[in-house]
């Protein structure tokens, strides 16, 4: 199962269940009952999506499973806080084979050197998360990390992905 939190359109999820066509099911979660709504619509021909209105750390808690893949894309976890963050990665710690992927926003001016905790950042005063840390305080090992510089005036995108076997 593959799950996208904050899938918004559903555009990433619905290219990604084309792309990989072994996995057996997809799961978007967005806050917006009405985007999930429209999703519903708007991919029905696509038997292996599902669409759900929840929150997605709260949904991943009360529905996860082994063998899951967890993404986020393009700003998501940038909207909850250290603790919360914390809290999900520990829930995804007691399910097997479970891979998170997130592709998050860092601010440019954020050093995690001087200061490894989450940061707010930009005019929307969300935060720049210390992903590498997180993963490895809650048992996470990674796998993969980079830097895309440039993406924004006030953030860097930060790929990250991590496994717990």
């Amino acid at each position: 199962t593959m799950i996208e939190i904050g899938t918004g359109n559903g555009e990433v999820l619905e290219y990604l269940s084309r792309q990989f066509p072994q996995i057996e099911k997809f799961v978007g979660i967005d806050l917006s009952a009405d985007q999930i709504e429209f999703n519903t619509k708007k991919y029905q021909q696509y038997h292996k999506l599902n669409f759900v209105a929840a929150d997605g750390a709260e949904w991943i808690r009360k529905n996860g499973t082994d063998n899951m893949i967890v993404f986020t894309s393009g700003g998501v976890l940038e909207y909850f806080t250290q603790q919360q963050l914390k809290c999900l990665f520990k829930s995804l710690k007691h399910l097997k084979n479970t891979i998170f992927i997130a592709i998050e926003p860092i601010g440019v001016d954020v050093d995690f050197t001087k200061n490894p905790n989450s940061q707010p950042y930009g005019i929307e005063r969300s935060f720049s998360h210390n992903y590498t840390q997180l993963f490895e305080d809650t048992g996470f090992s990674l796998w993969y990390q980079s830097l895309i510089e440039g993406v924004q005036k006030e953030a860097d995108f930060g790929v990250f992905g991590a496994i717990n076997l």
